[in-house]
């Protein structure tokens, strides 16, 4: 990486507050990010209203959360990212959050058992609903029959990371996705990207 490129990349990083490089590569395949769970909790900590774009949704939705992360409590579980409504808010719906960049056969079997530990802790929640952000779709487990009516209802909403790594954004969060998705080749154009988008 040339000088010029890292300085880019550094002083997007700083300006969320997050640790740079933004992402290492593993010795076998050159693209696994690492230590990408601490990256985004980061991220949702700073901008959490990226995470309802990342979903369609207006960022404004954030101010009705609180971002945490959630340990369950006798198993030693702990969730990824958890927005729990603020006390005042219209909508109290529970949005748990998990970052997946590397294969997981187990994983479903994991989330969910997480999730349905937190509810069974926490009787007063009025309802729920979970994002997976995978980092490219070969992540993705194959589903399994037992988790059907979840898979396929309004309760778990999938997002693929990769497929927001070109695509043209006005949005400095989701160009900040771009940058930790950003394999080697491309990393120089999304870093000017993301500049241009805190100089505006």
């Amino acid at each position: 990486m040339s000088e010029g490129r890292g300085d880019r990349l550094s002083s997007v990083a700083r300006s969320i507050h997050l640790p740079y490089p933004l992402q290492s590569q593993c010795s076998e395949c050159h693209c696994c990010p690492v230590k990408t769970d601490t990256i985004f909790y980061r991220i949702m900590q700073t901008a959490p209203g990226i995470l309802f774009e990342l979903l369609g949704e207006p960022a404004e939705t954030a101010q009705s959360y609180e971002f945490r992360s959630v340990e369950i409590k006798q198993l030693a579980f702990c969730l990824d990212g958890v927005f729990l409504p603020k006390p005042e808010a219209d909508n109290q719906t529970v949005v748990f959050v998990e970052v997946q960049f590397q294969d997981d056969s187990r994983f479903y079997q994991r989330f969910f058992g997480e999730i349905f530990l937190f509810l069974a802790q926490h009787p007063e929640t009025v309802d729920w609903r979970a994002v997976v952000l995978f980092s490219e779709h070969r992540i993705e487990p194959g589903q399994t029959l037992v988790y059907d009516v979840l898979m396929n209802s309004a309760k778990v909403q999938r997002v693929y990371l990769e497929d927001f790594s070109q695509s043209e954004t006005a949005s400095l969060g989701i160009g900040i996705i771009q940058l930790i998705v950003a394999k080697p080749l491309s990393i120089s154009i999304i870093g000017d990207k993301a500049q241009a988008l805190i100089v505006q």
